[in-house]
C-alpha cells in the first residue's frame, strides 16, 4: 500500500509540472476569431510597434532615435495594425494553432521572447537584405551567362 501511495505522489508531482493540454476546438471562423482574441491579448501591439520602432531606430545616430521613434509612432494607426494582425492571424492559423500561441505568450518565457523579437528582427534585417542582395546578383549573372551562350574558350 505504501508503494502504490509513493508510486501516486510521485506521478503527481510528475504531472504538476506537465501543463494542461487543451482539447481541441472545432476550427470555426468564430473559434478562430475568439482564439485570435486570446492570443492577441497576451501583448500590448503598442508596445510592440514601439519596440519594433526602437529596434529599427538603433540604425540612426543616437541623437535622432528618440525623436524618429516618436514622430514615427505619431503616424501609425494602431487601431488598424490591430485589426490586419487579427485578420491575419484568423486567415494563417487554425483554431488549436491560435490556441498554442496564447497559451505559449502567456507564459513568462513566452512574455521574454515577445519583448525580445524586435531586437532580434533589427538584428536580422541587415543580414537577410545582403543576403538576398549577393542572391539577386549570382541569379542575374547566371541569367546573362545563359544567353550569352556556351563558353567556347
Amino acid at each position: 500500500m505504501q508503494a502504490i501511495k509513493a508510486v501516486c505522489f510521485a506521478f503527481l508531482i510528475l504531472m504538476a509540472g506537465v501543463p494542461a493540454v487543451r482539447a481541441q476546438s472545432a476550427d470555426t471562423p468564430e473559434n478562430r476569431k475568439a482564439a485570435a482574441a486570446r492570443y492577441a491579448a497576451t501583448f500590448d501591439f503598442n508596445d510592440q510597434m514601439t519596440r519594433s520602432l526602437e529596434a529599427i531606430a538603433q540604425s540612426l545616430p543616437p541623437e535622432k532615435r528618440d525623436e524618429f521613434v516618436r514622430q514615427i509612432s505619431s503616424l501609425i494607426d494602431f487601431d488598424e495594425y490591430r485589426r490586419f494582425l487579427m485578420g491575419t492571424l484568423v486567415t494563417l492559423f487554425n483554431t488549436d494553432e491560435l490556441n498554442r500561441l496564447a497559451d505559449f505568450y502567456g507564459t513568462p518565457e513566452g512574455q521574454s521572447i515577445l519583448k525580445k523579437m524586435p531586437q532580434m528582427m533589427s538584428a536580422l534585417m541587415p543580414y537577410m537584405q545582403q543576403q538576398m542582395i549577393k542572391a539577386i546578383q549570382r541569379y542575374k549573372d547566371e541569367q546573362m551567362k545563359k544567353r550569352a551562350g556556351p563558353d567556347k574558350s
